[in-house]
């Protein structure tokens, strides 16, 4: 589906000529800041067997082009039945395209979830420090009296 149609610059305006971006510069393919509406979180989900059904039943929503045309090829990287938003990501076994979709959902959802995850991940983390095991559980291992600590450590490497 190529870059997204911008406005022309004022130096594109007084050339008459659009911007041209080298073929093999590196540029981001699947940025989309511009079309997630405000007070939404956007996300690109990929089309892998129930994938998008459950992206749905957790409140996200398809972001539709405005700009699209139901029935525009399939070339466009457009669901010719719709206009979801939708990029090639990747191929899949026996050449099939995979597509990943571009879904929203409310800010205030999405950080709810955020924080229920982390939530989640912190206990987690609390019963590791106490030598527990997931359930509440200890195995008999050894845990130290300060407990284990488990924070993030740069290692250092020795060089050759």
């Amino acid at each position: 589906m190529g870059r997204e149609p911008t406005r022309p610059t004022r130096q594109e305006e007084q050339t008459g000529r659009r911007k041209r971006i080298p073929l093999g510069t590196p540029r981001l393919k699947l940025s989309a800041s511009k079309l997630i509406p405000q007070g939404k979180v956007g996300r690109w989900i990929n089309d892998d067997p129930g994938r998008l059904e459950a992206a749905e039943e957790g409140g996200w929503t398809y972001l539709m082009d405005p700009k699209a045309e139901i029935g525009e090829s399939a070339t466009n990287e457009r669901d010719p039945l719709s206009t979801k938003v939708r990029r090639r990501v990747g191929t899949r076994e026996g050449g099939r395209s995979k597509v990943a979709y571009l879904m929203v959902l409310d800010k205030d959802v999405y950080e709810s979830d955020q924080a229920e995850k982390q939530a989640r991940i912190d206990q987690t983390e609390e019963g590791l420090r106490r030598g527990e095991i997931e359930g509440g559980l200890q195995d008999g291992r050894y845990t130290p009296s300060e407990g284990i600590d488990i924070s993030h450590k740069k290692v250092q490497r020795r060089s050759s």
